[in-house]
């Protein structure tokens, strides 16, 4: 976890707090928040902070994993229980046993295998695909999905009974256009890991902040995680300016309109001067610092866009 931090955002501080009383239980979690936000650091953080924290943690991305193969992932198969099995596979279930199993994207699991997997959680045991041995495994189960499984139960997708039975703690991630006052301490957490790796010290600009704060992060952390560690690679002086990062698609689509150019310039500017009080809590001195601006121009800016 020393390459992860989640920030220090009053969002964030209250979804920490929830998960902080939940921890030393055993009942199941469901984190819920939009791809790139931290879910699977989240889940590795309740582990290691958990009495489950000398077993195994076993995580499995659902959405990424073929559906006819996502039972045999989860539970095991016994040699010769279909085409191509050509030996004994032990599943996540059973490589869990006194630890935690984190399974991301839940959705994705078809409705045959909801059922199954609800069966498991009632009972405590199951088999292998092809297998008649009934086993047993104990662990703690933390699931995550960045869709609404509210609208999926409705839409008949995913079993009621089962959504219940996973609803035991739920904690909502915000996304990160949510918690600007959080993105500056991120960005300079990762550039000093970012810096070690490629052995040298980056800094970023007060232009760069401005540039950081204003952009919508649709990725979220992962998404800044990756622009940083590009922008750290290629940085020459020690210094980020906003042209070293790679946000051509944000900038290209900002002023697609040609005809409009001066209206989308004066919105981005208002969107940056708040992104920058909301993350300095109203400091209009620390907001001039980000900005690159005096206090006499931020609040005539500020004048101008209240007329």
């Amino acid at each position: 976890m020393q390459n992860f931090i989640f920030g220090q955002s009053n969002a964030m501080k209250l979804a920490m707090e929830k998960l902080e009383k939940v921890i030393p239980t055993r009942m199941t979690i469901l984190l819920e928040g939009e791809t790139g936000v931290g879910k699977t650091e989240l889940a590795r953080y309740v582990h290691e902070r958990s009495n489950q924290s000398h077993g195994p943690f076993m995580d499995m991305d659902v959405g990424a994993i073929p559906g006819n193969l996502i039972e045999s992932e989860l539970f095991g198969h016994e040699k010769g229980a279909f085409t191509g099995a050509e030996k004994t596979h032990i599943g996540l279930i059973e490589q869990a046993d006194g630890g935690t199993l984190f399974l991301d994207e839940i959705h994705n699991l078809s409705f045959e295998v909801q059922t199954k997997y609800l069966k498991f959680l009632d009972h405590g045991t199951f088999r292998r695909v092809g297998g008649q041995k009934e086993w047993r495994s104990c662990f703690r189960l933390i699931v995550a999905t960045n869709e609404n499984l509210e609208q999926r139960m409705a839409a008949g997708s995913f079993r009621r009974d089962l959504y219940f039975r996973l609803k035991q703690a739920t904690i909502v991630i915000p996304p990160l256009r949510e918690r600007r006052e959080d993105i500056l301490l991120l960005a300079e957490h990762y550039l000093k890991i970012y810096g070690e790796e490629f052995s040298k010290n980056v800094l970023l600009s007060e232009a760069a902040k401005g540039l950081l704060l204003s952009y919508p992060w649709p990725g979220n952390i992962r998404e800044l995680m990756n622009v940083l560690r590009e922008a750290a690679l290629h940085c020459k002086n020690g210094v980020l300016q906003p042209e070293d990062f790679e946000l051509d698609m944000w900038c290209e689509a900002i002023f697609e309109d040609g005809k409009n150019n001066s209206l989308r310039l004066k919105e981005v500017e208002g969107r940056y001067i708040a992104a920058a009080l909301e993350a300095t809590n109203g400091n209009i001195m620390q907001a001039c610092k980000i900005l690159g601006i005096d206090r006499s121009t931020l609040y005539r800016k500020l004048k101008n866009k209240g007329e």
